[in-house]
């Protein structure tokens, strides 16, 4: 084999190994994407593309609306337009939620398709 040869299949080996470690990225990297006075999430499983967090919360107004364990599907197509599109479903007691998020920038994103049970006591 040639010099050239050997580099070829050298730089194609080591693009597979990035590719296998981005697709076998786990769970817990959503936590250093997502500023911790916003969303706490703890007990991560899975991987960053299908995960779940055992329990979670979200900043809204003076306090937390707790989410509970939340499971997450985020479409890698999603990321070509670097708008990620994350499918999330909640469950903590009788309240769930269920949607998807698009990120949008650092101050905004989009929710859709949007299903919710909550307590009434969260509207006051």
């Amino acid at each position: 084999m040639s010099p050239i040869q050997i580099g070829r299949i050298g730089i194609i080996v080591s693009v597979l190994f990035l590719v296998i470690l981005v697709v076998k990225a786990p769970a817990r990297l959503v936590g250093h994407f997502i500023a911790s006075d916003v969303l706490v999430m703890q007990g991560f499983s899975g991987t960053l593309w299908r995960g779940r967090a055992a329990r979670s919360a979200v900043a809204v107004g003076h306090g937390y609306l707790h989410l509970g364990a939340v499971r997450w599907k985020l479409s890698a197509a999603s990321l070509l337009s670097l708008s990620p599109k994350v499918s999330l479903r909640s469950r903590w007691g009788a309240q769930t939620i269920s949607g998807q998020l698009i990120y949008r920038d650092q101050q905004s994103f989009d929710l859709e398709d949007v299903d919710a049970s909550l307590s009434a006591n969260i509207l006051a």
